[in-house]
């Protein structure tokens, strides 16, 4: 399923069981990046997923804590992937991602 869920947009794959979803927004983003997270990507990949994600749930700004401090070359990977303007502040081993105010 796994490799099913790679390769499905990212707007396909967060609309099933949405209905059972927790209704605060943070804890819905966490149950949500279960679904989309894969081990079959790369870790800027999974981050620029969870990025879009978040700005579908309308969220500006979030922190994802990480195993290890991400490269200069991998943010700018995410950066990259992610594609729309947004800022990436790591502190150690956690990132903290703002995107920018949605216009409504």
């Amino acid at each position: 399923m796994d490799a099913i869920y790679g390769v499905i947009p990212i707007f396909g794959v967060v609309t099933r069981n949405s209905r059972n979803l927790p209704e605060v927004p943070s804890e819905r983003l966490k149950a949500l990046a279960l679904q989309i997270i894969s081990t079959q990507v790369s870790d800027e990949i999974n981050i620029a997923r969870l990025i879009t994600l978040a700005e579908q749930q309308r969220i500006e700004q979030f922190d994802i804590l990480l195993p290890y401090p991400l490269s200069d070359r991998q943010l700018e990977l995410v950066r990259h992937e992610y594609v729309k303007p947004l800022t990436l502040q790591q502190h150690d081993d956690r990132l903290t991602i703002s995107i920018p105010a949605f216009s409504h």
